[in-house]
């Protein structure tokens, strides 16, 4: 099967390990074609800082070649592999309810879920043949009670990404042996 598009996930989402990075990956790439093939870096992710941007290009340049995949020098490389952020301020209620005459309420919270896609692509057809992205929860961005309730108060939590533990996760499902 061939993947068209820069974004074609798998419907299951697994967890990866007890990282807390929820992975979804497809692609066409076998097991047994990896270990000979050179890679390059397309594009990064624009919206990590510098140090972050720097944990990912060593995290998937360590992985890659413990798994056999040489980054080329000089040469095309026979996938060129790029990444993109992505953050959303999310909502969700918890079960601890409480009842206050006729009302009900409801303690709910706003948080950022941050999603981390690497891609990798053949620079000579232009296909995806394999990517991966890795969802986290970055931060509980304020807590208020009941979806109604616009009094949501701000936590001041920083946003917390372990960019080498998001890609070690996405990595653990690409088709090459470690």
């Amino acid at each position: 099967m061939r993947i068209r598009g820069s974004l074609l996930l798998s419907g299951a989402a697994l967890l990866a390990g007890c990282s807390g990075v929820h992975v979804e990956s497809n692609g066409d790439l076998r097991p047994e074609e990896t270990p000979a093939l050179t890679w390059g870096w397309a594009s990064q992710a624009p919206e990590l800082d510098p140090e972050q941007a720097r944990q990912l290009r060593e995290e998937v340049a360590a992985d890659l070649a413990a798994r056999g995949l040489h980054e080329a020098r000089g040469t095309e490389p026979d996938l060129l592999v790029s990444s993109s952020v992505d953050v959303s301020v999310r909502m969700r209620g918890t079960n601890e309810g409480y009842d206050y005459d006729t009302f009900r309420f409801q303690p709910m919270e706003k948080f950022e879920q941050g999603r981390l896609t690497l891609a990798f692509t053949d620079p000579r057809t232009g296909e995806v043949r394999w990517e991966g992205t890795g969802r986290r929860e970055l931060r509980t961005v304020s807590r208020g009670v009941d979806i109604a309730s616009s009094r949501f108060v701000p936590t001041g939590e920083p946003r917390e990404w372990d960019v080498p533990d998001t890609v070690r996760a996405i990595l653990n499902d690409f088709p090459a042996p470690r």
